[in-house]
């Protein structure tokens, strides 16, 4: 049996309107500003590989053991998650400490929590054997552009980047950073420079049918993976003079591995990876360090196996030591650096209001209701969580997503 076929509008959009410090800008890994120091300028290249990717933290706690400033950083989906975290002033040990902690099989299950869900559709998980939904609008049945929509995973890269809340371009992070995604319509690289810092992260790990697509200036988006897995050209236009390109891709099937459907799909999705990261390794240059970290059998989809990819990365980068060391900067020069490139320490936000942002018939002051005790208080998380799941267990949204918003700017910069 299928599950019934519900009307469900598109996403609900919600601003939080709170009052909060600025960030300090930050210059960008620019060729410009060669002249400010003898050494190189320093980018960072994250590839993607799913749950592989976690091995980029271990990478980043070697890297700061050896006090090697990085001035950009370059990453499609994991390291897209990764570098974009820590470029938003998290440091390794924050980004491993929610890794291993986070519940991912809850996390990649867009249901909400059985209390907040309808009756009728706490039914359904007794009587269907087919869980996702389908909608319907403008008079035609409509697929979901894949099997997870995000909605709780969107939630969590809201709280991890929430430093970097406000924060439109990227170059004004503590450190510059781009992320990689695939344009769906036309198959090329698109790097997302600006904007929300979560939504681009979210855009460059959709991998595609798993997880939903990504609209973003008129874009749909999917994971870079089939466009640029390791973007070292990335990192090189804004400005790096020497690059460090960590890959944690997974390596192609063999032939007695491949034995359905979903093995020739993903086959063939590392096929078309495999091809544009070797274009990409093959612009490296003496002066560029490279570092393969080889997880054995840990698969995309091993989050529970974070620790361990952690640990793995971490080995990797140590076995690339005596390069490493070449870039590692004085420790007076190294506490510069890492004072310019942290994140500020932030006031308390309060949040001043709140606005829905996406037209419905319900009125904006039912929809509102739930986030009435966010009003005048410090951000609370764990309120705001249970907040929008309470919304999004009504069953009219596809997904209910909310962005922090400055106060003092005059544009809605919702979630797209």
């Amino acid at each position: 049996m299928l599950t019934p076929i519900l009307y469900r509008p598109a996403v609900l959009f919600i601003s939080i309107w709170a009052v909060f410090c600025s960030y300090v800008a930050h210059a960008v890994c620019d060729k410009r500003e060669a002249g400010s120091s003898d050494r190189p300028r320093i980018g960072l290249v994250l590839g993607g590989g799913g749950a592989r990717g976690a091995a980029h933290v271990g990478v980043l706690k070697v890297l700061e053991e050896l006090k090697i400033p990085i001035d950009c950083i370059a990453g499609n989906s994991m390291g897209a998650i990764v570098g974009g975290l820590y470029a938003s002033g998290l440091s390794p040990e924050d980004i491993g400490r929610e890794m291993t902690a986070m519940d991912w099989d809850d996390v990649m299950d867009d249901r909400p929590p059985r209390p907040h869900r309808q009756f009728r559709r706490k039914r359904d998980d007794d009587n269907y054997l087919v869980k996702k939904q389908l909608g319907f609008g403008d008079g035609k049945v409509k697929f979901p552009l894949g099997a997870i929509q995000g909605q709780k995973f969107d939630r969590e890269l809201s709280r991890l980047t929430a430093p970097a809340a406000g924060v439109r371009d990227f170059d004004k992070l503590p450190i510059p950073f781009r992320a990689v995604a695939t344009d769906v319509e036309t198959g090329k690289a698109v790097e997302l420079s600006s904007g929300n810092l979560a939504r681009a992260i979210r855009a460059s790990m959709a991998v595609p049918g798993a997880f939903d697509a990504v609209e973003i200036n008129g874009k749909l988006l999917v994971d870079g993976l089939v466009a640029n897995n390791v973007p070292v050209d990335v990192a090189r236009d804004m400005g790096a003079d020497t690059v460090i390109v960590v890959n944690v891709g997974t390596p192609l099937l063999k032939r007695d591995q491949i034995t359905d459907v979903f093995a020739v799909i993903s086959q063939m999705t590392g096929i078309l990876s495999d091809r544009n990261v070797e274009a990409q390794l093959r612009t490296l240059r003496n002066q560029d360090i490279y570092i393969q970290v080889d997880l054995g059998d840990i698969s995309t989809t091993d989050f529970k196996r974070a620790g361990e990819a952690i640990a793995i990365g971490e080995k990797a980068a140590r076995a690339a030591h005596d390069k490493l060391a070449v870039l590692s900067s004085e420790p007076s020069e190294y506490r510069q650096y890492a004072a310019a490139h942290s994140a500020p320490v932030q006031k308390p936000r309060v949040v001043s209001f709140v606005r829905i942002d996406k037209e419905t018939r319900i009125g904006e002051d039912v929809l509102a209701r739930p986030f009435q005790p966010l009003i005048g208080k410090p951000i609370d998380y764990q309120t705001l969580s249970y907040s929008i799941e309470e919304l999004y267990g009504w069953d009219i949204f596809e997904s209910v997503r909310y962005e922090i918003v400055r106060k003092t700017e005059t544009r809605v910069c919702s979630c797209m």
